[in-house]
């Protein structure tokens, strides 16, 4: 997963920098080729980011850091939520390596489209068949 591999759709050919509370994930990512940050030891967000907080503590700054950065763009993974571990986050950077924002962006504003003109939607498949219907005030959430 060499760096030169960068998320194209999102980054462009401009560099990337790992932001993390991890010095353990921050190390592997340098060997990676990777530029490095830890959250702890900054005021800004670098231009482009992707950042992997471990803790709570360190999404709470992350937000609080990306309120300095007037210029980014950064991709967001609170891997504390799921599994906190070094071969967890890297096995996420790997993903997102090799996504397609996008179309997945595309995908999602499809949908999101979709579920703003209707409240009443008919699912099936898989030998299921349902009506959902959407209360009024509910609004999509985690797309975009």
């Amino acid at each position: 997963m060499p760096a030169s591999k960068m998320i194209k759709t999102l980054f462009g050919e401009e560099e990337i920098s790992i932001v993390s509370d991890s010095d353990e994930f921050l190390n592997k990512c340098s060997e990676l080729g990777f530029k490095t940050l830890n959250i702890h030891n900054i005021s800004e967000l670098p231009k482009n980011t992707i950042i992997f907080s471990f803790s709570n503590d360190a999404a709470k700054l992350t937000f609080s850091v990306a309120k300095n950065t007037f210029t980014k763009k950064s991709v967001f993974c609170a891997t504390q939520v799921f599994e906190p571990t070094v071969s967890a986050a890297l096995y996420g950077l790997k993903l997102l390596m090799g996504s397609d924002i996008e179309d997945a962006l595309s995908a999602q504003k499809h949908v999101l489209q979709m579920l703003n003109s209707d409240n009443l939607f008919v699912l099936s498949g898989n030998g299921a068949d349902a009506q959902v219907m959407l209360a009024d005030n509910a609004r999509p959430y985690a797309l975009l």
